[in-house]
């Protein structure tokens, strides 16, 4: 974060998840930002059950390395685009 490589929202609850971008409420404010994964922290045990139950797809493995090399590819490719 201090390093700038990290944007916090403190006061931030997501509203919806879109294929493309996230929908957050910031501060009583609504906010859409591109998003490419979710990652939940729900502390202790995660809610699976529920998650699931509301239509939330579950991977069978961690693809936090696979994720975030996939988001350098794109970002690597929106550069060399612009």
């Amino acid at each position: 974060m201090k390093k700038g490589k990290v944007k916090v929202l403190f006061n931030s609850n997501p509203v919806e998840f879109r294929q493309d971008s996230v929908a957050l409420e910031v501060n009583g404010k609504k906010e859409i930002l591109p998003n490419d994964f979710v990652w939940i922290f729900a502390g202790g045990e995660p809610p699976t059950a529920f998650l699931k139950k509301v239509g939330i797809g579950m991977g069978e493995r961690d693809i936090t390395p696979d994720g975030s090399r996939a988001i350098k590819e794109a970002q690597d490719a929106r550069l060399v685009s612009v």
